[in-house]
């Protein structure tokens, strides 16, 4: 029955859903406002992208610093989720190529390119992990101005 529903449905309608499942706050990253980050330290991750921006770009000019307009902030924070949920799947995608040129470096006795690519694969994967931290604090967001 549930294999029948989703090959009726079209291919737009399904991968909208499989993003919404995936893109959703999982509980254990609800938990405490996003604890398990601020655990790993994506605090301080956040802060030191947006210090690097402010050095390269300026203050003003900064992609890495979004700011809101006055108006309509569910409409703002909707538009944030979806910059989040884009710069989430970027990241994601490049953390197993980068672990496979690590592993690969590595078996090649490559060192220095195993290094660059491991350096690149970790901060990849914290980048992702500060987009799901933003998306935690982005939906609880939402959520209160809903009730």
């Amino acid at each position: 029955m549930v294999w029948r529903k989703i090959t009726t449905m079209t291919l737009d309608e399904t991968l909208s859903k499989l993003g919404e499942v995936y893109f959703l706050p999982r509980p254990i990253e609800k938990k405490g406002n996003g604890a398990l980050y601020k655990r790993l330290g994506i605090q301080y991750f956040k802060k030191g992208i947006v210090a690097c921006g402010d050095i390269v770009a300026g203050k003003k000019n900064n992609p890495y610093r979004y700011r809101f307009k006055r108006g309509n902030l569910e409409r703002d924070l909707r538009l944030l989720d979806d910059v989040s949920r884009g710069s989430e799947f970027i990241h994601s995608l490049l953390v197993p190529v980068l672990g496979y040129q690590t592993i690969e470096g590595l078996a090649q006795g490559d060192y220095k390119k195993a290094a660059a690519a491991g350096i690149f694969t970790v901060l990849n994967a914290y980048c992702s992990m500060t987009q799901r931290y933003h998306r935690t604090r982005i939906y609880g967001a939402l959520e209160k101005i809903k009730s």
